[in-house]
């Protein structure tokens, strides 16, 4: 059951993808290129006001229920393993801070009694808490943040922010090359590689830029794409699942 719910969110990321992919290309039949800061803050105002569809957040919150899912169901099986029995408090716990108070560390232990010390000990070890200050950043504050928006008052992904890039190509002797850097634009470039510099000519430059969908809940991460996001908790969310069973 655990690996067929991590397969399903994965398949959930997939579609989310092709979703947001369809979306972002309604307004964009290519780059979208300025040449000045009024011209950047006019596209970057076209994309921001535009209004993600709901349909897309329906599947981000799939995502999001099957990793959270995936992980209470290990944790049941570590209980029925370690000779427990289960009941409706049976869960993998994800706390931010350590438990102190005695009846934090009552709930706490209500979730994960009948386990091993060994396996107890194993899920202690994910726990977010331990990154201390940057307890907010561990991808299980992240999916129970989103999984408690998603279930209790709906999953936004109204947001739309923008990347800005310089796209430069060079003459004969170079190659196009990207660069996140916004200066003044030179006419020669120096290209080092293996010890050797070659001066070659700047043909053209183009500022781009790049929109992406990103969780509008997400304080301080609203400039990392919601596929992003979502990949990456997944990852952990299997490797973690992957090192808890790894006895099974």
């Amino acid at each position: 059951m655990v690996w067929l719910k991590l397969d399903r969110a994965n398949r959930h990321i997939g579609s989310l993808d092709e979703g947001i992919k369809a979306f972002l290309a309604e307004d964009a039949a290519g780059p979208l290129v300025y040449e000045d800061d009024q011209a950047k803050q006019a596209l970057t105002d076209t994309q921001i006001h535009r209004v993600v569809p709901m349909h897309l957040s329906v599947t981000a919150g799939e995502v999001l229920y099957q990793l959270r899912s995936a992980l209470d169901h290990m944790a049941c099986i570590l209980i029925q393993k370690g000779g427990g029995t289960l009941s409706d408090q049976s869960q993998f716990p994800i706390e931010r801070f350590r438990p102190t108070k005695r009846e934090d560390i009552r709930r706490y232990e209500r979730k994960i009694r009948g386990m091993s010390p060994e396996d107890a000990a194993g899920v202690e070890q994910y726990q977010p808490y331990r990154l201390g200050d940057k307890r907010d950043q561990h991808f299980l504050v992240i999916l129970k943040t989103l999984n408690n928006l998603d279930k209790h008052r709906g999953l936004v992904l109204h947001t739309v922010r923008v990347r800005t890039n310089v796209h430069v190509t060079l003459g004969p002797a170079g190659a196009a090359q990207g660069s996140e850097h916004e200066g003044h634009e030179p006419t020669r470039l120096t290209l080092t590689a293996g010890g050797l510099s070659n001066e070659v000519e700047l043909v053209k430059m183009e500022r781009h830029l790049t929109p992406f969908v990103a969780f509008s809940a997400l304080t301080g991460r609203d400039d990392i794409p919601v596929l992003d996001t979502l990949v990456s908790v997944s990852f952990n969310v299997r490797q973690t699942i992957m090192a808890l069973g790894k006895f099974l």
